[in-house]
């Protein structure tokens, strides 16, 4: 179980050890996150507030289906 808060960091994400070997779609997903100022300041939360809800209910439907 994997339980990831609204205020994670995209940075956190990306450099967390425990997700390189759990779960390492999605550290690479967050690598891939804007640019490094964006990674440092951006949240997960943020940017799925940013994308709207349909594109949230697809990103919880692909995660949960990984």
């Amino acid at each position: 179980y994997l339980a990831i808060g609204a205020l994670t960091r995209h940075r956190d994400l990306e450099t967390n050890a425990m997700l390189a070997t759990e779960c390492g779609v999605l550290r690479a997903v967050a690598a891939e996150v804007g640019d490094n100022q964006v990674r440092h300041r951006g949240t997960l939360g943020g940017s799925l507030a940013a994308q709207g809800l349909s594109q949230t209910a697809t990103f919880t439907w692909e995660a949960r289906n990984l």
